[in-house]
């Protein structure tokens, strides 16, 4: 049960830092493989806030036990 509450806390950590720093995340990960663009893209941040969101969801039902 310990293994899925780490587990779980760390889907949550990550599914939020996804949901509330979409723009954080694009510099981290992809910023360096583009020269021109200072900024992400309206669809870029949309499926990284949807990605966050799975996380969430996923983390809350490890951490609950519903899962794993």
């Amino acid at each position: 049960m310990t293994q899925e509450r780490i587990a779980g806390t760390l889907l949550i950590m990550i599914g939020l830092f996804l949901l509330l720093k979409p723009a954080a995340t694009w510099k981290i990960t992809e910023q360096w493989k583009n020269n021109d663009v200072s900024s992400p893209s309206s669809q870029y941040i949309v499926m990284v806030r949807i990605v966050g969101t799975t996380a969430c969801v996923l983390g809350l039902l490890l951490f609950a036990g519903v899962i794993g």
